[in-house]
């Protein structure tokens, strides 16, 4: 499936465009041609397609459709006919009694037969079959200056549908503006308006809404965005106090957050430099054991005897 594009009227409905947006996925919903006259024009391409008097782009059509097919209705009995002349005829006597089989009687003429000759066989011939030739497109002889004026009308009539696909969508989302706007006025904006303002959005929208099925049916997109403009700003102020509620909220709960991910951060500090002093100490007193334990080993070891005898004399001949 290379492009989906949507036609008719339902697809204006948002919730339904949304719900097959959903079951598309990334394959997007292209709304390229006037979704009122696709259909139209359709019909006037297979009609010139089928016409022997016009000559059409060849194309091939492919109908899907994954009902499964309906079931055949059974045939009905054939009621009896009278026998014709020369058929058997079969005459029925009533049922037999009890205990004895009922045999029914036929009287058969068999007419006479005449005889038939054969013809010897002839062989049989192949046929080859030709297949069906794909129309082709004919171009047909124009000048370069009819040819660029038909490309500037073909791109004033894609403007022109662009512009027409504006405005149906313009004209949608005011129509579902009109019901948001209804629905919310009674439900998350209704403590965030006073009365005189809800009443006053409850006109506006009122009078838009008989606008839109009555003189707005069919005009221009400028007038849909006048009109939407023209709810915003009774709409908007209540809006934006909702708005800055839910923005107040989220920004306290950020602070709360900051602050105890703050306190978790100095907490885990402090345990940190109490494990480093602990180990400091405890290095400290290991070191002040070490120390205590050599100089009692060497306290209790035996000491060296010292000879405390003169020398002897040294004699002055020899020397």
């Amino acid at each position: 499936m290379h492009t989906v594009e949507w036609v008719g009227s339902t697809l204006r409905v948002t919730a339904v465009r949304d719900a097959i947006q959903t079951f598309l996925g990334d394959k997007p919903l292209q709304a390229t041609m006037n979704a009122e006259e696709a259909v139209a024009i359709g019909c006037c391409l297979a009609c010139a397609r089928a016409s022997p008097t016009t000559t059409t782009r060849a194309y091939d059509l492919y109908e899907v459709d994954q009902r499964p097919p309906p079931p055949k209705p059974a045939p009905a009995p054939k009621p009896a006919e009278a026998p014709k002349e020369g058929e058997p005829k079969m005459d029925v006597d009533t049922p037999a009694k009890e205990g004895e089989a009922s045999e029914p009687k036929m009287d058969v003429e068999v007419p006479e037969q005449p005889k038939m000759e054969v013809e010897p066989e002839q062989p049989k011939m192949e046929v080859e079959k030709e297949e069906p030739k794909k129309e082709e497109f004919v171009r047909g002889s124009l000048t370069p200056k009819e040819v660029e004026a038909f490309r500037m009308e073909e791109c004033e009539m894609g403007r022109q549908d662009a512009y027409v696909i504006a405005t149906s969508n313009a004209k949608n989302e005011l129509e579902a503006f009109v019901y948001y706007v209804g629905e919310q006025a009674n439900g998350a904006w209704k403590e965030f308006g006073s009365k005189q303002e809800f009443q006053a959005l409850e006109d506006v929208c009122g009078q838009t809404t008989a606008w839109l099925y009555g003189e707005g049916d069919d005009v221009s997109k400028e007038e849909y965005d006048k009109k939407m403009e023209g709810i915003k700003v009774f709409s908007e102020p209540i809006r934006l106090r909702l708005v800055a509620k839910i923005k107040a909220e989220e920004e306290a709960k950020a602070k709360i957050a900051a602050e105890k991910a703050e306190k978790i951060r100095l907490e885990q500090e402090k345990k940190a430099a109490e494990a480093a002093k602990a180990a400091e100490a405890a290095k400290a007193a290991e070191a002040a054991k070490a120390a205590e334990a050599a100089a009692k080993a060497a306290a209790e070891s035996p000491k060296p005897e010292v000879d405390d005898s003169p020398p002897a004399p040294v004699d002055e001949e020899k020397k």
